[in-house]
């Protein structure tokens, strides 16, 4: 299940597939998944079958009510990583970093989200009489992944977007049609990687920068991260030096990795949240507050 997202001047930052979900199994975090791979989990999943259970706002975030913060917190974004797929709430970086921070967290993480929805849920953020909070943190998704949009109802002012399986294969089939009449770049390398197969990090990395910018001329700090292999790899297509994706654990290697496993078995694991988080507050975080 990904979330649907949904972009309407009376309802901003709603989520309505997701709104007021309570369950124990989500997304990846499936019963027959858990069920064939037992010998991959850790004890505390196997021996309280209760231990998680993703409860959503009635905006669909996975997070308290959005009407309940007010002061002293922080705003997370990113996907699933974030959303804490195969984990208890309290197991997130997002919370351990809460913690360390003595701030509360709003959490919008979006599952199978990409840059593109982050920035657009930023415009969304910022237009809504929500509180300004003290720095966002972002941890970027893979950069290859793009919304479709589509018109669903006929009330004005109102655009549904879905996340749909083959998005991908989409968004590159359009991009050849738009690039098809550039002239192939020098290749980089034996397989002849051209401009056209660049395109996808440089919109990734302008939408970072967009990101950042609406952001921090709002008076909020952003904080970027991705794991190592995701949204790091743009780092070379920013316009903007001072933007950097800290890469996690890559940037880092005297810390030790747990590289352990979330209950999907798809995700990283608690340790490794909790990594996430100390990196983040001890290297980003404890001189900005």
């Amino acid at each position: 299940m990904h979330q649907r997202h949904i972009y309407n001047k009376d309802e901003l930052l709603f989520l309505p597939n997701t709104s007021g979900y309570d369950d124990a199994w989500f997304s990846c975090d499936r019963e027959d998944q858990f069920l064939q791979n037992q010998d991959r989990l850790d004890s505390i999943y196997l021996d309280n079958p209760e231990y998680i259970r993703y409860k959503m706002n009635r905006h669909g975030y996975r997070t308290d009510e959005l009407a309940n913060f007010s002061d002293d917190f922080f705003v997370v974004m990113g996907c699933s990583y974030t959303v804490g797929e195969g984990l208890a709430e309290h197991d997130r970086w997002s919370d351990r970093l809460a913690g360390l921070c003595g701030l509360k967290c709003m959490n919008l993480g979006i599952s199978g989200a990409g840059i593109d929805v982050l920035l657009a849920n930023t415009l969304q953020y910022l237009k809504s009489p929500l509180p300004q909070p003290k720095f966002v943190v972002l941890q970027h998704p893979e950069v290859a992944r793009t919304q479709q949009w589509f018109k669903e109802d006929p009330v004005r002012d109102t655009v549904f977007s879905e996340l749909l399986t083959g998005s991908e294969t989409a968004m590159a089939d359009l991009v050849h049609e738009l690039t098809k009449d550039l002239a192939p770049a020098e290749p980089k390398d034996s397989d002849g990687t051209n401009r056209r197969d660049l395109t996808k990090l440089i919109t990734a990395a302008y939408n970072t920068e967009f990101f950042n910018r609406y952001w921090t001329s709002s008076g909020v700090p952003v904080i970027h991260w991705s794991f190592t292999g995701d949204a790091d790899v743009i780092n070379d297509y920013k316009v903007n030096p001072d933007i950097h994706i800290t890469s996690i654990p890559n940037d880092f290697p005297d810390v030790d990795w747990p590289g352990d496993l979330a209950r999907d078995c798809a995700h990283d694991g608690i340790e490794s949240n909790k990594q996430v988080a100390n990196i983040l507050y001890k290297h980003f975080i404890e001189d900005l507050i």
